[in-house]
C-alpha cells in the first residue's frame, strides 16, 4: 500500500464531510503530493518524504504558505489513516519541515480609499462594500445573505453557521441598516439580500466587481477580506476594546484579534491620563 491509496480514501471518505471550499482546496493539494510522493510505499515514508516534497515544490515555484499547507494536509492524511482506518506509518513532516510564512501586513483602507473605492463601481456594488465594512462579513457570509436572517425593527443580524462553526446573533450599525433600508425600497425583502442583477452574488462574481471597482479607483491593491480589517481597525481607531471586537467580527480566540493592538495607541493614552488623573 503506498501514499495514494490512502490520498484516495481519504478523498472519499473525509473532505465530502468538510466544507466546500475547504474540500476543494484539499483536493487540489492532493493531485500535487499524488504525484510527488504518491508511489512511496506506507512502510518507507520517514521525515525524508516530508523534505522531498517540500525541495520539490520549492524548485517548481510554489509559495511558502502553499507548501506549508500541503505539508500540513500531508501529516493530516496519514494520522487520520492511523487513527481512523488502523493503517500507519511513519510520520512524513518531522519538526522543522514546514516552510516559514512571511507575515502578511494587514491591510485596511483610510477613508479616503474608501470613498474612492465606492465611487469608482456600481450602486449595487458600493452598498455591498459598505455593508461589509460596517458589519465585518465575509465574503461567503454576504454573497448567502438572506432576508430571513434580518430583523430590522431590532437592527440585529443572525449568522448561520460560520468559519468557527457556530451561529451568532449581531446588532447591525446605523450603516448597515441604512444599506438595508435603501434595499427594502428596491425589492420586496424575500430570497437574498444582495443580487448582481436578478441572482444572488457567488464568491468569485463578487470577488471580480470587486478587483475591477479596486483597479478602476486607483487604489493601492486591496483584497475582499481586507474590508473584515478595515471594520475591525475602524473600531479599534474608534476606542473599543479587543474583546469587543472579537465578539463583533466572531473571531473565535482573543488571539486573532490582537494583531489590531497597534491601531489603539490613542485609546491607550487616554486611559493612561485618566490613571494621572
Amino acid at each position: 500500500m503506498t501514499l495514494a491509496d490512502i490520498f484516495q480514501r481519504f478523498e472519499q471518505d473525509a473532505l465530502p464531510l468538510q466544507k466546500v471550499t475547504s474540500a476543494k482546496r484539499a483536493r487540489a493539494a492532493l493531485v500535487s503530493l499524488s504525484r510527488i510522493v504518491g508511489n512511496t510505499p506506507l512502510n518507507l515514508v520517514s521525515p525524508e518524504t516530508g523534505w522531498r516534497y517540500r525541495r520539490q515544490r520549492h524548485a517548481e515555484g510554489m509559495a511558502a504558505a502553499t507548501v506549508h499547507y500541503e505539508l500540513r494536509l500531508l501529516r493530516q492524511v496519514c494520522r487520520h489513516s492511523a487513527d481512523t482506518w488502523g493503517i500507519g506509518c511513519s510520520a512524513p513532516v518531522a519538526h522543522g519541515t514546514l516552510p516559514k510564512v512571511p507575515h502578511r501586513a494587514e491591510r485596511w483602507l483610510s477613508p479616503n480609499e474608501l470613498r474612492r473605492l465606492e465611487d469608482a463601481c456600481p450602486a449595487y456594488v458600493g452598498r455591498v462594500i459598505t455593508f461589509a465594512v460596517e458589519t465585518g462579513l465575509r465574503i461567503n457570509e454576504i454573497c448567502r445573505l438572506s432576508w430571513n436572517q434580518v430583523d430590522l425593527e431590532r437592527g440585529e443580524l443572525k449568522i448561520g453557521e460560520q468559519k468557527n462553526g457556530k451561529s451568532s446573533l449581531l446588532p447591525l450599525s446605523l450603516g448597515a441598516r441604512e444599506v438595508l433600508r435603501v434595499l427594502t425600497t428596491e425589492k420586496k425583502p424575500q430570497g437574498a439580500v444582495f443580487l448582481k442583477g436578478f441572482s444572488p452574488w457567488t464568491d468569485s462574481s463578487l470577488r471580480a466587481a470587486f478587483y475591477k471597482a479596486v483597479k478602476r479607483s486607483g487604489i493601492a491593491p486591496v483584497r475582499f477580506h481586507d474590508l473584515r480589517h478595515t471594520f475591525a481597525t475602524r473600531l479599534v481607531q474608534a476606542g473599543v476594546d479587543l474583546y469587543t471586537v472579537q465578539r463583533l467580527g466572531r473571531w473565535s480566540s482573543y488571539d486573532m484579534v490582537q494583531r489590531y493592538g497597534h491601531h489603539n495607541t490613542e485609546s491607550l493614552r487616554q486611559a493612561l491620563a485618566k490613571v494621572v488623573a
